[in-house]
Formats: structure tokens, C-alpha cells, sequence
């Protein structure tokens, strides 16, 4: 292409603006000219042609000047500023960090929506990634939506015909892949699949959320949160962390695969160190799924904790702390879920639903059949029926809890507590330890049909203890 001296002129002003300010001009979108390999940021908005773009973006250790107050980030590799729509074929935005550590005063993030903006991915396919190097307090953050405390809605909107990757490698301190802030949306509406990767020797979270999600597509919807299944981190791997008050996630796709791996070194719910689990649900939030399949999967061979410190593996957890309304997860009954939970040399749960105070309450609600398998060393656990919580299921459950340590593993398929309820259709129980029990009830205990087997069942004195309410087949 042979460009007239004013247009040359235009486009070598637009490049300086470039270099000196991190703004963004047509002739980046339209591929004219690239973006410049020491630009440490780029705003984007409605004015801008954004059609096929490709942006690696080394942003090294400068701060953006934006928003650098509280738990805003300052250095952001593209901001949008405006309402702002990608499109094209394909949207590929990479932000790599190679700062020492300390090196910068905010988290790094790949992309950050402005509050009160929509950026709309309508490409065929949407790319976005961040890597590098963390440290104290410093997340790596692909997509960030809003910004806590601000009544703006906030929305990103993925609705190209093909498929969506969000991904964050990094280390030193949490890869935390997208962050829903406040009064913020993640709609998911393209036609393929939706991918989430979150790998870090720290932690690992592929969805913190304080928003909404809201997720219909034609494809498969994945989160994978941790890197290697042998990782020990430091605080903690979770894929699906529903973290704040009025939380909402409702996905509907082919299948939803969620899954954690390694292990993180706590379970209390704390914010210091949420432990390892796959979905966690905290306050009063709400998970609705209907897919064909729900696979839910942790997968630890970590060592034994010598410090003190808890590496349980936990399929869906209900945190007790900060527990202010109601927690549902449920899924819908065209839905079957699978709960596979191994963790080689410490404890294993398939859903944890803590002890809820009065005037609380968690319940799991699953419209489908639901299969738990569970493979701990010390504990395997299928069910934790707490206080003020209910588990639902309609259709058949099935449960294989194993606990490996030929002498002290201990093995249970349901175990509710006093204020518990266990509401079952069809259930069928094999558990295999040192010492297991089918069930433990001293809650309430209803099914339509109980069947109850397996290795030792009875070593701590029945296949079945009940000190509370039990009903089988009406009986």
C-alpha cells in the first residue's frame, strides 16, 4: 500500500501519541501500523476500529497512571476507557510482565473495563492472555470487569461464533484470570467453547466473583485452576470462587467442566488461604448450572502437610464464615454431575457444606443424577450435611468413597449433622476403608430407596448410624 504524504504525515503523529501517551489511534486497529513494542499501555474506545486485533504488549514495570488509589491496578496493557466493540476474525491481546519483583505498585492486568463501560468481544475467536512474574499482593489478572464500590454497571460481552481463552501464567503470587467486580457481568454468548486457565506456584483462581456471570453457549464451558497436581501453594487453588455478597453465576452450555489441581495449603474460608476446592461458595451467592454434564474434578498427589496446615480437596464448599443470607447451588434436571475428588496423601471431600448460623442456610440442589467419587489417604468423604443445610438430589445418587491408608483411613458416604437434611431419591452407598460407615445421620434422612456396601462398612458399628430423623421408602 502506497500512502500520500499528508496520510504518512497523519500516521507518524498518531505513532508519537502512541509512544508519548499509551493512546490508542484507528491506525493500530486497523493493523496500519503495530503496536509499539514499548508502549506500556493502550486505551481503547467507541471511536476506535478494533477489527482483528493482535497485541503482545511487554508492559514491563511502568504504571499507567490510571485509577492508582486502593485495590485499583495501575498497570494495565489495555484499558477500556469508552464503550468499546472488538470484531474480525480474531482478537488476540497478550500482556507479558517481566518486572522484578516489587517492581511496580499495583497488579498487573491484561485487559481492565472501565467502570460503567461495555466491551463487547465480537471476533470469531477471542484470545486473552497474561504472564509473567508476580510478587506480594500483586495478582496477574487477564480481564478484570469494574472496579469494587462504584454503582456503574459494567459489562464484558463475548459473542463471536467461534471460541473464547482467557489465561493467566504466573508466578510468585496468585494467577487470578477474571475478576467480576461489583454491579460487573460476564455475559458469555459466542457460539464455541469458553476456556478459563489459571496456573501459578502460588495460587490459582480461574473466576473471583462479586458480580455476575451469565454464561449461554453452544460449546463447552471449562475452568482450570492450578498447574501441576503435585504443586503445593501457598494459599490456595479454586476454580469457581463465588467470593461476595449477591454473587450470581448461570451457565448453560454443552458441558461445564470444572476442575482444581495441586493443593493449596488451608480450607477455612479465610482470605488468607481458601485451601483447595473447585467451587467455592461464600456469603449468600448462587450457582445455577444446565449443561448435559456437570464434571466437577481435584486431582492433589501433594505430600503429607508437615506444618500444620490442612491439604484437604474439596469438590463444592460452603463457607460458614461471613455466611450473612442463603447459599444455593443447583443444577437443572436434564444436568448429571460427576464429583471426582483424589488426593493421594490427605483428606478428599465431594461436597463440604459447613454448619450454617440461624437464620442462614446452604442447600445443593441437583435436578439430575449425581455420581461422587472421592479417594483420600486419612479422610474420603462423599457428603458434609451441615447445620442449616440441605442436600437435594432427584435423581440417582451414586457414591464410592475410598480411603487408602489400609490402617487408619476412614471412610463415609453421607454424614448430616443435628439441623441437617439429606433429601434423596435413589441412593446408593459403597465405601471402602480401615473404618467407614455408609451413613452417619443425626440430622434428617430421607430417600426413596438406600442401598449401603463396601469394604469394613461396619468397624465403627453399623453400615447405617442414626441418632436423628430417618426415612427410607417411606417408611
Amino acid at each position: 500500500m502506497r500512502l500520500s504524504k499528508t496520510a504518512l504525515k497523519e500516521l507518524t503523529a498518531m505513532y508519537r501519541a502512541v509512544l508519548r501517551h499509551g493512546i490508542l489511534c484507528n491506525a493500530i486497529a486497523l493493523g496500519l501500523i503495530a503496536a509499539p513494542a514499548n508502549a506500556t499501555y493502550i486505551t481503547v474506545s467507541e471511536q476506535d476500529s478494533l477489527a482483528d486485533v493482535n497485541w503482545t504488549i511487554p508492559a514491563q514495570s511502568q504504571n499507567s497512571g490510571y485509577y492508582t488509589s486502593g485495590d485499583a491496578n495501575g498497570l494495565i496493557a489495555v484499558f477500556v476507557d469508552n464503550d468499546a466493540v472488538f470484531s474480525g476474525d480474531a482478537t488476540n491481546i497478550a500482556a507479558t510482565y517481566s518486572a522484578p519483583q516489587g517492581g511496580y505498585s499495583k497488579s498487573p492486568l491484561a485487559v481492565w473495563v472501565k467502570n460503567g463501560q461495555t466491551a463487547t468481544f465480537g471476533a470469531d475467536s477471542t484470545n486473552i492472555s497474561i504472564s509473567g512474574q508476580g510478587a506480594s499482593s500483586k495478582w496477574g489478572k487477564a480481564l478484570e470487569i469494574g472496579f469494587n464500590g462504584n454503582p456503574g454497571a459494567t459489562k464484558a460481552l463475548f459473542n463471536g461464533d467461534g471460541d473464547v481463552v482467557l489465561s493467566s501464567d504466573w508466578d510468585n503470587y496468585t494467577a487470578q484470570t477474571l475478576t467480576i467486580r461489583d454491579n460487573a457481568t460476564a455475559e458469555f454468548r459466542n457460539a464455541g467453547d469458553v476456556t478459563i486457565n489459571a496456573a501459578s506456584n502460588f495460587g490459582s483462581t480461574g473466576i473471583t466473583q462479586h458480580g455476575n456471570l451469565d454464561v449461554d453457549i453452544g460449546g463447552d464451558f471449562s475452568i482450570t485452576a492450578g498447574r501441576n497436581t503435585d504443586d503445593v501453594l501457598s494459599t490456595n487453588a479454586v476454580a469457581l470462587q463465588m467470593e461476595k455478597s449477591g454473587a450470581q453465576s448461570v451457565i448453560k452450555a454443552d458441558k461445564v467442566n470444572l476442575t482444581s489441581l495441586g493443593s493449596g495449603r488451608d480450607y477455612n474460608g479465610t482470605t488468607a488461604s481458601d485451601g483447595t476446592m473447585v467451587v467455592e461458595m461464600e456469603e449468600d451467592v448462587s450457582v445455577n448450572i444446565d449443561a448435559n454434564e456437570l464434571n466437577i474434578t481435584a486431582n492433589s498427589t501433594a505430600p503429607t502437610a508437615t506444618d500444620g496446615k490442612h491439604r484437604l480437596s474439596t469438590g463444592i464448599f460452603f463457607v460458614k464464615e461471613g455466611n450473612t443470607g442463603d447459599q444455593l447451588f443447583q443444577t437443572s434436571d436434564r444436568t448429571d454431575t460427576t464429583i471426582d475428588i483424589t488426593n493421594a496423601n490427605n483428606e478428599a471431600y465431594g461436597i463440604f457444606m459447613a454448619d450454617q448460623v440461624d437464620g442462614t442456610s446452604s442447600n445443593a440442589d441437583f435436578g439430575g443424577d449425581l455420581t461422587i467419587n472421592t479417594t483420600g489417604a486419612s479422610v474420603s468423604k462423599g457428603a458434609i450435611v451441615g447445620k442449616n443445610s440441605t442436600l437435594g438430589v432427584d435423581g440417582n445418587l451414586t457414591i464410592n468413597a475410598i480411603a487408602t491408608n489400609a490402617e487408619t483411613g476412614t471412610a463415609t458416604g453421607i454424614e448430616v449433622a443435628n439441623g441437617g437434611i439429606a433429601d434423596l431419591n435413589i441412593a446408593d452407598i459403597n465405601v471402602t476403608g480401615a473404618t467407614g460407615q455408609g451413613i452417619i445421620n443425626r440430622g434428617t434422612f430421607t430417600a426413596n430407596s438406600l442401598s449401603v456396601s463396601g469394604a469394613n462398612v461396619a468397624d465403627n458399628g453399623a453400615a447405617v448410624y442414626n441418632e436423628g430423623t430417618m426415612t427410607v421408602g417411606g417408611e
